[in-house]
């Protein structure tokens, strides 16, 4: 049972026992008495809106609240890491860490690959179809010189020899 009065002050009684559960009274000066009167109590379901003097408060009288002094113990959460809110958070951080790994891995990968590459490639920049072109035509230029420097000598031998059947022949 909730009752208000002119002066301000609203009391609220328990039905069952008759016994007053809370008071309150509306703060105002001597001057402010006409205005601080109760004018509206709403009251549903354990909550209550009280209009008093132009102001507008609300109670509520649900069984765990703490205006009835019967809190509701309620367990105290610790925030850890295996809260699922954690966990989804620090999958996501293992990920973005194993991708960054994998990342610089494959990039010192591709430089070691780059530096081979020019290592044995004597034109930057080739493909791989132009180095295979470019490496046959080296080829051929060395068996050309090669296979010039053999005529070159059995011409060399068979001037020699002919020079030697001249002289035998004289």
């Amino acid at each position: 049972m909730i009752v208000g009065s002119l002066d301000g002050a609203v009391t609220v009684f328990d039905p069952l026992t008759s016994k007053r559960s809370r008071r309150t009274a509306n703060r105002a000066t001597q001057t402010q008495e006409n205005t601080s009167a109760v004018n509206c109590i709403y009251s549903k379901d354990y909550r209550t809106v009280l209009n008093i003097g132009g102001q507008i408060k609300t109670w509520d009288f649900t069984p765990g609240s703490a205006i009835t002094g019967n809190k509701v113990k309620q367990s105290k959460k610790k925030n850890t890491s295996s809260t699922p809110k954690y966990m989804k958070r620090l999958e996501i951080q293992n990920d973005v860490r194993e991708s960054t790994q994998m990342f610089e891995i494959e990039e010192r990968e591709r430089e070691e690959h780059l530096a081979k590459m020019q290592k044995y490639t004597p034109i930057p920049g080739l493909t791989n179809d132009e180095m295979l072109a470019y490496a046959l035509m080296v080829s051929k230029e060395e068996h050309q010189t090669e296979d010039d420097q053999i005529a070159e000598a059995i011409k060399r031998s068979l001037e020699i020899q002919e020079n030697l059947n001249d002289k035998n022949n004289l």
